[in-house]
């Protein structure tokens, strides 16, 4: 009896239910489903928080623009094309110029730049990645248009208007070994008049390249905000003074054109 009970437990099996692999060792079909799932979830996230970022219904577009001339039913899929005010597009394109013609050696000097009245709601990007400067148009929707722009070996920075003034401005000029007088940001963000929606950007038009691979917007005080500022501005910032918010005076631009240069091209 006893050899017959052991005979009869040596020969069971213990089997287990294993949800990802079936019994023959490949994948259960559950599993498939839910990779699947997890698949679809992950992608639908990464188009709703990315999709603007990178511009990628831009790209949607196009490729549904191709794919409509090879399938049945073509007129009834539209998708509208992201597209810029034309003035912002040529100030795009002439912003670009501007900043790829001023990678160079020369340093401590002005740059000229084309401006424009309105922005419409849009805004131009400009991020720093490495030694590079990527342009980006956005719109009031904060989706990105196409094309982005890579401009290498520049960075885009600001003044450090008190150093900035006591450089070329003040009293007694600084000569040699003069006071680094730029501030670098990862990103910075230009619309009419107006840089980061902090600073005024009453400039004249004017870029300053401190370093060959740098040029800096010069932000000037924000006027006309309220009457009672603008009343304390005239009998406290009366001619060109730095200020404490990290702008100049806008009265400083014509001193800026006399006493700095502009660059060179080479």
């Amino acid at each position: 009896m006893k050899s017959q009970k052991s005979k009869i437990f040596g020969t069971q099996k213990i089997c287990k239910t294993n949800f990802f692999v079936s019994k023959n060792g490949v994948l259960s079909l559950e599993y498939i489903i839910v990779l699947i799932i997890l698949s679809i979830i992950l992608i639908l996230v990464l188009v709703a928080f990315l999709g603007p970022k990178i511009g990628l219904f831009n790209y949607f577009s196009n490729f549904v623009g191709t794919v409509k001339k090879w399938i049945p039913g073509k007129e009834s899929i539209e998708v509208k094309e992201l597209i810029a005010p034309e003035k912002l597009d040529r100030f795009f394109d002439d912003f670009e110029a501007t900043l790829e013609s001023a990678v160079g050696p020369n340093e401590k000097c002005l740059i000229k730049y084309e401006k424009i009245d309105d922005f419409e709601g849009f805004r131009v990007e400009l991020t720093n990645i490495d030694k590079n400067l990527v342009l980006r148009k956005i719109n009031k929707d904060d989706q990105v248009l196409q094309p982005q722009i890579t401009i290498e070996n520049i960075n885009i920075c600001r003044i450090e208007p008190q150093i900035f003034f006591n450089n070329y401005l003040g009293e007694e000029p600084c000569t040699d070994n003069c006071e680094k007088d730029f501030i670098i940001e990862n990103s910075m963000t230009l619309t009419t008049d107006n840089l980061n929606e902090e600073f005024g950007l009453e400039d004249g038009g004017l870029l300053y390249k401190p370093k060959k691979d740098k040029v800096c917007f010069i932000p000037t005080h924000k006027t006309g905000v309220t009457w009672y500022k603008a009343i304390w501005q005239v009998f406290t910032r009366w001619g060109c003074e730095p200020s404490k918010e990290g702008t100049l005076d806008n009265n400083c631009i014509k001193q800026i054109k006399e006493k700095i240069d502009l660059c060179t091209k080479t």
